[in-house]
């Protein structure tokens, strides 16, 4: 099998003189040399409900040569259930496991490692509060607490009703409120550990950016002064699970996405090759920004986009 899709790595130099001087090949290179396959996949795979049809092509190649996929987002929104079953229904068929959203990421860190943690108090969606209740946690707030009001006088809340919380956990909130700021400020000033699903401060939705999980977690961290472990990209903590769970090699890792601040960095961090693709948020440009600084995000290729079928033109 020959996949056609021209890739840059960053560490060569050749004849062909692609943009920003990497060396153009194929990518039949990158599966002949890796077994495991990391996926970002809004901006990758999919945007928004536009699936890439070439990319799930790819996937369905990859599977036929039994490669190992795996599918990481930073969405909260989803719980693993609801996520496994989106990238099924652009046709693909992928096994649960495979899917790591960082809400379920951030439910299995905590009980993992906060075994005192028993009631957690959330900022965002339902796939949060699904994920902690899967973990055996008493959840609150979420979208519970979508249609609550502050009166700054009487918050609606006692001190005791925050000093019963053991953690925030902070994610995509679309109906996000002051009300829901300030228990959480509250549980926070009582000693509750504070976690963010990411930091991303934008979500691209179409031709146009909305602000993302990360200008929560801002919000939260001034207003407290505290903190919070971020276990979404770019903490390793992602691929390190998977490879951890499904026994895999680092060699043969690699981690595909479109955003340099999140995905690439995340490959970094976890000390795997990485591919950007030029389908999402972050295009040639930025990729030239961070060749020219000291310690910038540079990842082993750049790609066009996943396909089996396209080649990037000079």
């Amino acid at each position: 099998l020959f996949f056609n899709l021209k890739i840059f790595t960053t560490s060569k130099i050749s004849k062909y003189d692609p943009p920003m001087d990497g060396l153009l090949t194929n990518f039949n290179t990158l599966i002949e040399k890796y077994n495991n396959f990391f996926f970002d996949c809004d901006g990758v795979l999919y945007a928004g409900g536009h699936k890439f049809e070439k990319a799930f092509k790819t996937l369905e190649k990859l599977q036929q040569l039994d490669k190992k996929m795996f599918f990481i987002t930073n969405s909260s929104g989803r719980s693993r259930a609801v996520f496994h079953e989106k990238i099924c229904k652009h046709g693909f068929r992928a096994d649960i496991e495979s899917a790591y959203p960082s809400c379920y990421l951030s439910a299995v860190y905590i009980k993992l490692n906060n075994p005192s943690v028993k009631k957690v108090y959330v900022i965002g969606g339902q796939g949060i509060m699904t994920e902690c209740k899967n973990q055996g946690f008493e959840v609150l707030g979420g979208p519970d607490h979508d249609d609550k009001e502050l009166d700054i006088y009487n918050p609606g809340f006692t001190k005791e009703d925050a000093e019963e919380v053991d953690a925030v956990l902070v994610g995509m909130d679309t109906s996000m409120n002051m009300y829901k700021l300030t228990f959480a400020l509250a549980c926070l000033k009582n000693g509750a550990k504070f976690y963010a699903c990411n930091p991303d401060a934008y979500d691209k939705v179409g031709d146009r950016n909305i602000p993302g999980a990360g200008c929560m977690v801002t919000q939260l961290e001034a207003a407290s002064g505290v903190t919070p472990l971020v276990l979404g990209k770019p903490n390793k903590y992602a691929i390190e699970t998977a490879i951890q769970e499904h026994n895999l090699s680092k060699e043969e890792s690699i981690m595909i996405g479109d955003r340099i601040d999140t995905d690439i960095l995340l490959g970094q961090n976890a000390d795997v090759d990485t591919c950007l693709v030029l389908t999402g948020v972050s295009k040639l440009e930025h990729y030239a920004q961070q060749k020219k600084l000291k310690n910038g995000i540079v990842p082993t290729y750049v790609a066009k986009e996943v396909s089996c079928e396209s080649t990037l033109k000079k």
